[in-house]
């Protein structure tokens, strides 16, 4: 915990690097091992968070769905709010999942209603992520070129054109 602003700073580096849908799972199954209620807690926080940056995109839903009932019956509260964020998180993204979620305590589903009513409207577009850096690269690739052929332009107007094409015959 004294660390975990850094620790998860270097979790969505490497998720900025690899992708989300490769690094989420595994921090979700490992983390749901650890010993220490609050290290639990905050990759569930982290998870969280990082899908508002990242997006859901190709998540695996077997292993979420999977590890979110492990935290879910985690006898720690903290463990099982941040792991109620995480799935109304989740439930934003696809609230086809729903139903899955329906054998779990009365209590439990009150509080995933609850923090998915915090949430207005549709979720937020990514703003990190391996592919939100090729479309960036994409497009700035293309404003260069629209940029290059624009100062072209006004060098065309200088050259005048003669067409040769009756001239091979």
């Amino acid at each position: 915990p004294k660390c975990s602003v850094g620790a998860k700073e270097s979790l969505s580096s490497i998720a900025d690097a690899v992708s989300l849908a490769y690094l989420a799972p595994r921090v979700l199954s490992e983390g749901n091992k650890l010993k220490g209620v609050k290290n639990v807690a905050e990759c569930w926080g982290w998870f969280s968070e990082a899908l508002f940056q990242f997006g859901f995109g190709k998540l695996d839903l077997k292993i979420t769905i999977d590890e979110a009932y492990k935290a879910l019956g985690n006898t720690n509260a903290a463990v099982r709010g941040k792991a109620v964020d995480a799935v109304a998180a989740v439930l934003l993204y696809v609230p086809q999942l729903r139903p899955k979620f329906d054998d779990q305590k009365e209590a439990i589903k009150a509080q995933i209603d609850s923090a998915l009513a915090k949430f207005d409207g549709p979720p937020p577009a990514p703003i990190r992520g391996p592919v939100l850096k090729t479309l960036m690269a994409k497009t700035a690739n293309k404003d260069e070129s629209e940029s290059i052929k624009d100062e072209d332009e006004g060098e065309d107007d200088l050259i005048p054109r003669v067409c040769i094409a009756n001239s091979f015959g």
